[in-house]
């Protein structure tokens, strides 16, 4: 894949799918990923574009006006991207023994990559900064995310 077609191809990723609303986000993961799409998280993996749709879904819901800004790369080699990015937005509220105030502003650092088939993103290896965040949100009793993860959004 060309440097400068896979360099638009991950800032597209990062602004629709990790910066967009419900709508966009759909429409982008539809659009971006293989149908045999996997995602790779330290808790967790993503099976195809329907189940990273909800689940990602469902994780921003919690924030307003979520922004993400390319912080270092991306790297390009072949059919392999990666890169540094900052994920900013408010907290919207809803998630259970969380004492950051409605509003509050929450930054956290995430590293992508990505291996790419055919133009598409085919898999993900995905990780953040999930101390830094659960601080920011005065969480407590939280093993990791698993606010974010759990299929009830309990954290249980």
């Amino acid at each position: 894949m060309a440097r400068e077609v896979a360099k638009e191809l991950y800032l597209r990723w990062l602004r629709d799918v990790w910066g967009g609303d419900a709508p966009t986000i759909r429409k982008s993961i539809e659009e971006l990923v293989t149908p045999d799409f996997v995602g790779h998280w330290p808790e967790r993996q993503v099976n195809g574009a329907e189940e990273l749709i909800e689940w990602w879904t469902k994780g921003v819901s919690y924030f307003d006006g979520l922004t993400a800004t390319l912080a270092q790369g991306p790297i390009i080699d072949g059919d392999w991207i990666s890169a540094r990015w900052l994920m900013s937005g408010r907290y919207a509220g809803g998630l259970p023994d969380v004492g950051a105030p409605i509003g509050k502003l929450i930054r956290v650092y995430h590293v992508d990559i990505l291996r790419i088939q055919d133009g598409k993103v085919a898999e993900l290896w995905a990780n953040s900064d999930q101390v830094e965040g659960l601080k920011q949100l005065q969480a407590a009793g939280y093993n990791g995310c698993q606010w974010f993860l759990d299929e009830a959004g309990t954290g249980a």
